[in-house]
């Protein structure tokens, strides 16, 4: 933290966090916007580095940073250089403020060649963030740009199963564009990436939002001194239906690992 920073000023950052991203950290402990929290970022880099060492020592971008949480659990893993971007200006202020050791940066992801160079990444990472890119396609043909030769994409989210309708907004009130897997795997390839493992997460998943539905109705009294009854009930209706898409097999959750060749 530098000497301008001080803890007011970063409560007051925290405040103006998106009420319903804002609600999520509450229930989960932490700067975190994403089922699993710390323990989905430990399991997914985890592996990376087991796999691909190399890309420790690049540039490691997370796209959709929110608060800057899991960046600074990947930081903490022992990558030195690593980059935020998020769409969110409350969320990257505060994030600038938190943890001044990652660079975060507020812009859109549909703009990102504006902000890097080309073959500048070893390591982009997307945590429960891909659902809200409606084009996806132009966005991978992006990460491929600025992607060094075998850099490791890895995208953790929910995908549709059946063709069922979902929920319309997310927490952050972002429309939801769920990967359908059979047409984005093509996406992947027209884009220049090696498609190198799937691993169904639906089950974590199931877990991830039961423990954080149980945290909503174990502190409801706590949280309604803080959120008004709407926002919570916003919360509560958003993961009631993520949660009950992946419990009927309308939706499977899964990682994919992918290298740019």
């Amino acid at each position: 933290m530098d000497l301008t920073t001080s803890s007011e000023d970063i409560v007051y950052l925290h405040q103006k966090i998106n009420r319903g991203r804002l609600l999520l950290t509450k229930l989960i402990g932490g700067d975190y916007a994403h089922a699993g929290d710390k323990e989905a970022t430990e399991m997914v880099i985890c592996k990376v580095l087991k796999l691909f060492p190399y890309v420790r020592y690049g540039n490691c971008l997370d796209v959709g940073c929110g608060s800057g949480g899991t960046a600074n659990d990947v930081y903490n893993l022992g990558f030195p250089h690593v980059y935020g971007i998020d769409i969110d200006k409350a969320s990257v202020a505060y994030a600038q403020k938190r943890y001044p050791h990652v660079q975060f940066i507020c812009a859109n992801a549909a703009e990102i060649l504006q902000y890097f160079e080309f073959e500048f990444f070893s390591l982009i990472y997307f945590f429960d963030v891909f659902y809200a890119i409606k084009d996806k396609l132009f966005l991978l043909k992006q990460l491929a740009t600025i992607s060094k030769r075998n850099a490791i994409l890895t995208i953790v989210d929910i995908h549709l199963i059946k063709d069922e309708s979902c929920p319309i907004n997310d927490l952050g009130n972002i429309p939801i564009y769920l990967i359908r897997m059979e047409y984005f795997k093509l996406d992947l390839q027209k884009a220049g990436w090696e498609i190198i493992e799937i691993i169904d997460l639906s089950n974590h998943y199931i877990r991830w939002y039961k423990n954080i539905m149980d945290q909503l109705l174990e502190r409801y009294a706590e949280l309604s001194v803080e959120f008004s009854e709407e926002e919570i009930a916003h919360v509560k209706i958003t993961l009631k239906n993520l949660l009950h898409g992946l419990e009927s097999g309308s939706f499977g959750a899964a990682v994919i690992y992918a290298r740019l060749i």
